[in-house]
């Protein structure tokens, strides 16, 4: 059994969309990172780093989205969700790294700039420097 732990408007949206896509049955968590459930007890016993997403896979918890994306896609080939070919594989894990390491920390930074600076004019640099950055 698959179960997803998400909140929505997170990164998490990607995961559950092409659990969606696929038509894999699951059950879904909602993990409401504004009240700080992440960071519960019991969430963290899930995903100790307090982050959404998490799958769960029979009890086993895969977290972050390059894993869990590749996962699903190597779990359900019918969904044809990966390329089948080496080079279009690799640039595929490629892309999805990229928007993990790069697009995503960017983009926090812009609609975020108060988890990197305490200080409103520090927040406005970091919401340029990401935008130039991006």
């Amino acid at each position: 059994m698959l179960t997803l732990y998400y909140s929505p408007g997170s990164s998490s949206v990607i995961p559950h969309l092409t659990l969606e896509e696929i038509g894999a049955p699951y059950e879904q968590k909602l993990i409401n990172l504004a009240k700080g459930e992440h960071k519960s007890d019991a969430y963290l016993q899930i995903n100790p780093r307090g982050k959404v997403p998490a799958l769960s896979i029979n009890g086993n918890i895969l977290t972050e989205n390059v894993a869990i994306l590749t996962y699903l896609a190597m779990q359900f080939p019918a969904a044809q969700l990966m390329p089948q070919n080496l080079s279009d594989e690799a640039w595929c894990l490629s892309t999805m790294a990229w928007f993990a390491c790069a697009v995503r920390p960017a983009f926090a930074h812009i609609i975020r700039p108060e988890r990197f600076a305490s200080d409103t004019a520090a927040q406005a640099n970091v919401k340029e420097t990401a935008l130039k950055t991006f």
